[in-house]
């Protein structure tokens, strides 16, 4: 069983990066974790999630609702139906993907479990995670080991 960790954000942009330093951090704890960062949802990702038996998404939450580093799971199962973005979007949505690989016919995980962790904008240029986040990395990385665990992924 292969598992794959996709870090989503913008490296660059503090904060909104946190998906990318916990895809990272993530596999350096754990060799035998896939590890891929992307700034955004791209058709890139197919090849590695069409590679994949489960597949972890993280990405950064800006809401209110949401505290800094508070992680929100959603356990997605690509079998679902998605809900296609409207017509003349550039940038597209992880249902929006699960759709064109099934037009395609491109594999999908048999599990999809979304990490979203919970920041404050506006994201200055800044390389580095805040310090509420930082602090907050470690427990972070764990959620992704713990959604893996769950589910009899090895990690080491």
């Amino acid at each position: 069983m292969r598992a794959v960790i996709v870090g989503i954000g913008n490296t660059l942009r503090g904060d909104d990066g946190v998906g990318v330093h916990v895809a990272r951090e993530a596999a350096r704890r754990y060799p035998a974790l896939a590890a891929v960062t992307a700034p955004g949802i791209d058709l890139d990702l197919l090849g590695p999630l069409g590679q994949a038996d489960k597949a972890v998404v993280v990405d950064a939450v800006h809401s209110e609702q949401v505290d800094v580093g508070e992680v929100v799971q959603i356990d997605w199962d690509p079998g679902l139906p998605g809900t296609a973005s409207p017509a003349g979007r550039h940038r597209l949505t992880l249902a929006d993907l699960v759709q064109i690989a099934r037009a395609l016919g491109r594999p999908l995980p048999r599990r999809l479990t979304v990490l979203g962790v919970g920041v404050r904008g506006p994201f200055p240029v800044a390389e580095r995670l805040s310090e509420p986040l930082l602090a907050r990395l470690d427990p972070i990385v764990e959620a992704v080991a713990a959604v893996l665990d769950a589910t009899r992924h090895c990690l080491k």
